[in-house]
């Protein structure tokens, strides 16, 4: 991916001689799957982002639940958790179809001559601009919301006390112990979006069959 910023970057500069036409780029044949299904994914990404902005935290009633800790209190505290577990669950789920879809895109892009390619294949350059885009938007949001690593910690912590509540209804776990672990791990980054970004890109250098040479200055 390092290789492909930089040829962008140097576009005006000494670097090779590349027009891009993002606004009426179509995808070819060779592209045209993959192109459909990065667009499939980046049609929910601005409800994901709109969501992530109105994500309010429950830190009032995981504040009464701490203070005063009872089955009522952490009841009324799981009933609140439970709707953001969900959302945050939603997230995490779209994460892992961005960092499916990486490394598809990096393989058209990468192989052989990126410069070539990336002038052939300006439709799914375009879509991996848009994935980008996305990224930093959504690990900005939720950097500025503490309230999502705060409920999510507080949520992992009462899952393995509800059992002893019999208030509380063991059917509906949004989340289980097993998910909610790989969550919390996506959770604890500041940037979480980069990271399984960057997780992606890894594997890929790590697996393709041919010669990345420029890529690897950048890893």
């Amino acid at each position: 991916m390092g290789s492909i910023v930089s040829i962008l970057q140097n576009s005006n500069e000494s670097g090779p001689d590349i027009i891009l036409d993002f606004e009426n780029a179509q995808p070819i044949p060779e592209e045209e799957q993959l192109y459909r299904y990065v667009v499939e994914i980046l049609n929910r990404s601005n409800a994901i982002l709109q969501s992530l902005r109105q994500y309010t935290g429950c830190g009032d009633l995981i504040r009464k639940a701490i203070s005063n800790p009872s089955p009522q209190t952490e009841e009324e505290a799981w009933v609140a958790l439970t709707p953001s577990a969900v959302k945050l669950k939603k997230y995490y789920e779209f994460s892992q179809r961005i960092e499916d879809i990486f490394p598809r895109i990096l393989y058209i892009l990468c192989k052989g001559n990126i410069t070539e390619n990336l002038a052939k294949y300006q439709a799914t350059t375009k879509k991996l601009a848009d994935l980008l885009s996305f990224v930093l938007q959504f690990d900005d949001l939720k950097m500025t919301n503490p309230s999502i690593q705060n409920d999510f910690s507080y949520y992992r912590r009462l899952l393995s006390r509800i059992k002893n509540n019999p208030n509380i209804n063991k059917q509906n776990i949004p989340v289980n112990d097993e998910l909610a672990n790989r969550m919390s791990l996506f959770y604890a980054y500041s940037t979480p979006m980069f990271k399984a970004v960057t997780d992606a890109t890894l594997a890929f250098v790590a697996s393709v069959s041919f010669s990345l040479p420029i890529l690897d200055n950048y890893i």
